[in-house]
C-alpha cells in the first residue's frame, strides 16, 4: 500500500475497528494485533467518539509515514561489471607502489554507479546504523546545498558500515582497478584522453555533485572514479604487490584521485594509503 492510500485513512468515515485493521495491514510491524482485536468489541470506543478517533488515527498514521520515509534505505543504482582477467599494476617508475604488473582474475560483480552521497549517508545516520562523519572545514556534512555531493570525511570503517547497511560491501582493490581500467588496461577510467571535461577538477571546487561529468564515465557507465573524492577500498596497504612487501596493517587503501589532486592520481593504476582516520578528500562507493 503506497503512502497516498495510507494517508487517505485520515479522512475515512469507517468504524474505528476497520480503521485499526487497515492500519495493521498497512504497518504490520508497527501496530499490535491486540489493539485490532480490542477494537472489534462494541465498547472499545464510545460511538460518539468515532470521528475524533478517526482523526487521531490519521495523525498517528501520518507521523508513522514520515518516520518511515526518514528511515527508508536508499537504493543507489549499480552497474554490472562482467568478470575477466586483466593485468593489474604498472612498471612505470612514476607508480612504484603499483609494481609489479601481474595478472588478476576477477569474478563478475556490481558496483555503485556513483559515489555515496551526503543524502544517502544521512539516511543511514537517521536510522541509527551509521555514525556521523567529520564536519567543518572542507567536509560536506551539514553543508546546505551539498546533499548530492559525495559524502567525505568518513573513515574506512564508517564506509564499510554504510555498505553493510545496504547489504553491500566495499570493493576490493582488484575490483576497483578492474572497473577503472577494464581488460584493456585503460589509462584513465574513461580512456586515454587527458582529463579535460571529465572530472570535478575543472570546477576548482573541493567536490561536485556526483555524476556531474558524464565524459568521465567508464565504458560500462561507472562515474567519478577519478576527480571527485578518493575512494576507500577493502584491505590493508602493501608498498608493492609482491608478497615480500609487508602489509602496513594500520594503513588503509584509497583509489582514484580527488578534485584537488594532481593528474597522476587519476591514472587507474595509482594507489594511495591513508593513516589518518578520515579527511575531506576521502569518500567511497559500494559493490556486491
Amino acid at each position: 500500500m503506497d503512502s497516498e492510500r495510507k494517508l487517505n485513512l485520515l479522512f475515512t468515515k469507517e468504524d474505528p475497528s476497520q480503521i485499526l485493521i487497515k492500519l495493521r495491514n498497512a504497518f504490520p510491524d508497527r501496530v499490535s494485533s491486540a489493539y485490532v482485536l480490542a477494537a472489534g468489541s462494541s465498547d472499545f470506543f464510545p460511538r460518539h467518539g468515532q470521528w475524533m478517533f478517526s482523526a487521531a488515527v490519521g495523525i498517528v498514521l501520518f507521523a508513522i509515514a514520515i518516520v518511515h520515509s526518514w528511515r527508508r534505505k536508499p537504493n543507489p543504482p549499480m552497474i554490472t561489471i562482467s568478470g575477466g582477467a586483466f593485468l593489474m599494476g604498472s612498471d612505470d617508475s612514476s607508480f612504484e607502489g603499483a609494481r609489479p604488473v601481474h595478472e588478476v582474475q576477477v569474478a563478475a560483480f556490481q558496483m555503485d554507479k556513483l559515489e555515496v552521497t551526503v543524502r544517502a549517508y544521512q539516511a543511514c545516520v537517521r536510522s541509527g546504523a551509521c555514525s556521523p562523519p567529520g564536519s567543518g572545514g572542507q567536509c560536506n556534512w551539514e553543508v546546505p546545498g551539498r546533499e548530492d555531493h559525495p559524502i567525505n570525511c568518513v573513515s574506512c570503517a564508517q564506509a564499510a558500515r554504510f555498505c553493510s547497511w545496504l547489504d553491500r560491501r566495499l570493493p576490493t582493490e582488484q575490483e576497483w582497478e578492474y572497473a577503472a581500467r577494464g581488460k584493456s588496461g585503460r589509462t584513465y577510467p574513461w580512456g586515454a584522453d587527458e582529463p579535460d571535461d571529465h572530472t570535478c577538477s575543472k570546477s576548482y571546487q573541493e567536490t561536485c555533485p556526483v555524476g556531474s561529468y558524464s565524459r568521465g564515465a567508464t565504458p560500462e557507465g561507472v562515474l567519478d572514479m577519478a576527480g571527485n573524492v578518493r575512494e576507500w577500498v577493502d584491505g590493508s596497504y602493501r608498498e608493492c604487490y609482491d608478497e615480500r612487501c609487508a602489509p602496513h596493517l594500520e594503513a588503509r587503501i584509497s583509489r582514484g584521485g580527488a578534485a584537488v589532486d594532481g593528474l597522476d592520481w587519476y591514472h587507474g593504476v595509482h594507489r594511495s594509503w591513508e593513516r589518518q582516520a578520515w579527511g575531506p578528500q576521502l569518500g567511497f562507493r559500494c559493490c556486491k
